[in-house]
């Protein structure tokens, strides 16, 4: 294994890198470069939603344009239909507005739904939990709801997994640590811009099936683990880089929901607005002549 900041190869007897002095965790830790591919799901959404934005904005000023803009047949004659006429509401405003507002209320929604949700989230309450306790193979059965646990020592591995959130619907990709627990290995789910050494979250008994695959790569990484305690401790949500991460999401849907409102209010009313018809202009009698004969 090398380090990942100098590519130092390094011992299994070493606990920091040679050359950069880098903790053994830290220097074999998921590279930055993997942020960018965070697990939230609206964050890969986003320029998807990006894409939309710019396109039903670049379609409302098209459509604002030729409501606005007389074609080249309609300028060769002094009054036009809409002139004539009153003029009728510029559809293309209308809809166009309507569109934007619509979309950018759901994403407003989107974001603010994310944002509460993550709150929520930050705010619960965890039970501090001790390595004795974490560390009985029973825990699981009888563990409190939502538990906080500093460890001292973890590995991180190779395994990747996918997990979904508490509202059961958002899958979120996730990688194992594997932490010391009294003299056990504690599988812990984290998010891939995992840092630190605290986990919040909640523990789950392993289903045999499906745990299967996953605790087999783990013990082919790790051949000298004692045991493996049946339980998972999933920290993907209780983490703060993942909540960090979720609020930038809601910020950035908020952002771009409210440019899309805002848009959308202002082409309404002007889509309802009646072009004024122009008046004729008043023709001026000609000058009397001048008169050149003889005086009487």
């Amino acid at each position: 294994m090398r380090c990942r900041n100098c590519h130092t190869q390094l011992m299994p007897t070493d606990t920091h890198c040679p050359s950069c002095h880098s903790s053994v965790a830290r220097a074999t830790a998921a590279a930055p470069g993997q942020f960018a591919k965070d697990d939230n799901v609206l964050l890969r959404m986003l320029p998807a939603f990006g894409g939309a934005a710019g396109g039903l904005l670049a379609g409302a000023i098209r459509a604002a344009d030729a409501s606005v803009q007389p074609t080249a047949r309609q300028q060769q004659f002094f009054v036009t239909p809409a002139t004539a006429g009153g003029g009728g509401p510029k559809i293309g405003r209308l809809l166009a507005g309507l569109v934007l507002l619509t979309v950018g209320s759901v994403f407003i929604f989107v974001g603010v739904r994310e944002a509460w949700n993550t709150r929520n989230v930050s705010q619960r309450p965890a039970t501090e939990v001790t390595e004795a306790e974490l560390g009985r193979p029973s825990f699981a059965k009888a563990a409190p709801e939502w538990i906080h646990y500093t460890f001292t020592e973890s590995k991180p591995t190779t395994v990747a997994v996918k997990r979904k959130r508490l509202d059961g619907e958002t899958e979120v990709d996730a990688r194992c640590l594997l932490v010391h627990v009294d003299n056990k290995g504690l599988v812990a789910t984290v998010p891939l811009s995992f840092e630190g050494n605290e986990l919040t979250g909640y523990v789950v008994p392993f289903d045999p099936a499906a745990s299967r695959p996953m605790l087999e790569q783990i013990v082919k990484a790790e051949p000298k683990l004692n045991a493996i305690l049946p339980f998972e401790f999933n920290g993907i949500e209780g983490s703060a880089s993942d909540q960090h991460l979720r609020n930038m999401a809601a910020g950035l849907l908020g952002l771009v929901g409210l440019a899309g409102a805002l848009i959308g209010m202002y082409l309404i009313p002007s889509g309802f607005h009646r072009t004024v018809p122009a008046a004729a202009p008043v023709s001026q009698p000609p000058p009397p002549p001048a008169w050149d004969g003889p005086l009487h």
